[in-house]
């Protein structure tokens, strides 16, 4: 299952589909802020990953495997990254204004999330989604979603 949210005029919503447009570059003084939650994708589903965000095949590749080793890479433009979880292994693509994740069991960390939930919406001074700049934060910011407040 595909979960998306974007956010953008300093409010979090809802998506059933990804606009292209939300890939590139946000306009000057517009920022936008993508996470798609892939939750057990099936074939059809996880063709996000190469057909709207074109990840590398070997990332694409390591994101589709039920359990993995932790690591982190570097790739042309986003850091790939996998965090082993006590309940699940979650695959993380983190770009500039977006996250995509991948996991196969259901993990407590991402169902659990008050922006899953709707009961918060990310900051919107920045976007909690953009501080996901290294390794620690990127753990910070896909198992413990920053909310307002």
């Amino acid at each position: 299952m595909n979960t998306i949210f974007v956010h953008r005029d300093g409010r979090t919503e809802s998506a059933s589909s990804i606009d292209r447009s939300w890939l590139g570059p946000p306009p000057a003084g517009k920022p936008l802020y993508l996470w798609v939650d892939l939750a057990a994708p099936s074939i059809p589903e996880s063709l996000v990953l190469t057909d709207s965000f074109a990840f590398h095949p070997l990332a694409v590749e390591a994101a589709r495997a039920e359990r993995q080793l932790p690591a982190i890479e570097a790739f042309a433009g986003y850091l790939f990254a996998v965090v082993a979880g006590a309940d699940a292994d979650i695959s993380v693509f983190v770009g500039p204004h977006y996250i995509v994740s991948v996991h196969y069991a259901e993990s407590k960390a991402i169902a659990t999330s008050p922006v899953l939930s709707g009961s918060v919406k990310l900051r919107g001074d920045a976007g909690a989604l953009a501080r996901c700049s290294s390794y620690t934060l990127l753990a910070d910011c896909v198992l413990k979603i920053r909310i307002a407040g």
